[in-house]
């Protein structure tokens, strides 16, 4: 309740200045005087804090860095950067678990781009990077989920990634929620948003609560003596989920372990 009003208090004083809505505005003002609600909300959770301004993934650094070897006969390859987000939740600044675009205007390319094939790209690097942190125990993966938060200006997408049967990601995709460019539907507009808004606050408290009551250290224990001492299968642990490669121009999958065949004339 406190933090509805505390919108509402920041929202009306933009109301008194006319046209202020309906002039096009850059991308930072939109962060600093529309969409600070979401950071408010979600650092009421313990141990969850909201990363702005193109911050690098860690998730998606991580994936991209799964072939690097030492080095050897070869110099050792640079570390390559992760995926730059303009949002990022994490979870004691370690764990990401939701990413974020933002821009000031759809204009059609921003939609198919950003919503369309960088969140959901970074979702997936989020997702598999919890995976790893509860050890691909089958029974929390199908809870877990990811979420992954669209701004275009006053208009808000809010999608959810999760893994119901263990060999494909399934997104949900919200309906546009908008704040209006009159405070004469503000309520019809934004209620619905400010609902859907404390709808992604009990997700992520969700998530945040299963990866702290994980395996304990008793547990992981006796697993990992049991697949020391016996050939029998843990039924609580999945094999890692590994993603094809992107194909060649020729519709094969590149093949990392394989060379090229030179031809000799």
């Amino acid at each position: 309740m406190d933090w509805i009003c505390r919108t509402l208090d920041n929202l009306l004083p933009l109301y008194e200045k006319k046209n202020t809505f309906k002039k096009s505005n850059n991308e930072r003002w939109y962060q600093n005087r529309i969409w600070t609600m979401i950071d408010t909300l979600l650092e009421t959770i313990e141990g969850i804090s909201v990363v702005r301004g193109e911050a690098c993934s860690a998730s998606s650094s991580k994936r991209k860095n799964q072939e690097r070897l030492p080095a050897s006969v070869e110099k050792l390859e640079n570390k390559k950067m992760g995926r730059r987000q303009d949002l990022i939740i994490t979870n004691n600044e370690i764990i990401e678990m939701g990413v974020g675009e933002e821009k000031s205007a759809d204009n059609n390319t921003n939609m198919i781009l950003e919503r369309g094939l960088k969140c959901p790209k970074a979702m997936k690097d989020t997702l598999l990077q919890l995976y790893e942190v509860i050890k691909y125990n089958k029974d929390l993966i199908s809870s877990l989920n990811v979420v992954g938060l669209t701004t275009f200006g006053l208009e808000l997408y809010i999608d959810i990634m999760d893994n119901p049967v263990n060999y494909t990601c399934r997104i949900t995709r919200s309906e546009k929620l908008t704040i209006p460019h009159n405070i004469e539907e503000l309520p019809e507009k934004t209620l619905p948003l400010l609902s859907a808004l404390l709808s992604l606050r009990l997700l992520v408290s969700k998530n945040s609560l299963l990866l702290k009551t994980r395996q304990d250290t008793k547990q992981e224990l006796k697993s990992s003596l049991k697949r020391a001492f016996s050939n029998a299968e843990d039924r609580n642990i999945i094999s890692k989920i590994s993603c094809a490669l992107t194909p060649e121009e020729q519709g094969r999958f590149k093949s990392p372990g394989k060379k090229a065949k030179r031809n000799i004339s």
